[in-house]
């Protein structure tokens, strides 16, 4: 894939899109910039739409460019944060009912959240039996959705010295409510 740069500027209520070697287009927004530039490039060199990558320079006024980057980076930095502490969230929420024998109630209350929230995060995490450490799970199909339900009651039923028909009736449940 060839990537060609094309630089933008404002000139009224127009862009005008110039590629290097290329030529020069115009559009009404940035995201017709791009595909305006594409098409240049389709025109003049013969080359595929879908054989071409294109990389806006947009030339924008008054040193705006580095603010621009600037609120990028710190988004960029504010979403790894709030990564982190989801996931963080999420372990020590499972640590407080598993290791501490905490209640959701209590458990959302220790942690300044809503009982609603606390069973989301225990939707989100799996205990691993062996190792006693929680790890995210991915929902990727269905079949995972299942084994997931399943592994959760089935390490539910031995907490709570269930019968294993007991636990039977609890996974089928819990698999028609995963479904619906």
């Amino acid at each position: 894939m060839t990537t060609y740069t094309a630089r933008v500027s404002r000139e009224g209520r127009m862009w005008v899109v110039e590629v290097d070697g290329v030529g020069v287009t115009q559009a009404r927004s940035l995201p017709e910039a791009q595909t305006m530039a594409a098409d240049l490039i389709t025109v003049m060199t013969d080359v595929e739409v879908a054989a071409t990558e294109v990389q806006l320079e947009i030339d924008l006024p008054n040193g705006l460019t580095g603010t621009v980057q600037n609120a990028r980076q710190e988004t960029s930095a504010a979403e790894e944060a709030q990564r982190k502490a989801a996931a963080l969230l999420r372990d020590t929420a499972a640590r407080l009912r598993q290791d501490a024998g905490l209640t959701g109630r209590d458990t959302a209350f220790v942690l300044g959240v809503s009982e609603q929230r606390v069973s989301q995060l225990a939707a989100k995490t799996t205990p691993a039996v062996a190792s006693g450490r929680y790890t995210r799970t991915v929902k990727k199909s269905r079949s995972a959705a299942q084994t997931l339900t399943t592994s959760r009651s089935a390490a539910k039923s031995v907490a709570t010295g269930k019968s294993s028909a007991a636990s039977a009736l609890s996974q089928r449940t819990s698999r028609r409510s995963s479904t619906t």
